[in-house]
């Protein structure tokens, strides 16, 4: 493989996943607009804290003789902004190289 076909392969490789992330980045967007995605779902279940959740590994490894009430691991939400923040770093960080 010569210099041009490589940076060839990576451009497509660069084009591959920038195309994915503007295509999930679409299809999020399209079901918010359609009403879909209703945001005030996360609202109605209670959210446990990462401190609950450490406290609570903690806890079991320190005392597992103990019947300690499980705590669910919360969930990482970056939301629709956060999506679309990251989606334009990646596309400037691919554009640059």
């Amino acid at each position: 493989m010569d210099a041009a076909q490589a940076t060839y392969f990576v451009f497509l490789i660069k084009l591959v996943i920038c195309g994915c992330l503007i295509g999930v980045w679409f299809v999020w967007f399209c079901w918010k607009l359609l009403g879909f995605i209703d945001s005030n779902v996360a609202l109605t279940e209670p959210e446990p804290s990462w401190r609950e959740w450490f406290q609570y590994q903690l806890d079991l490894r320190l005392h597992p003789e103990k019947d300690w009430e499980p705590v669910p691991r919360p969930r990482i939400r970056i939301g629709f902004l956060g999506y679309t923040v990251l989606t334009i770093l990646v596309l400037l960080i691919s554009a640059s190289c």
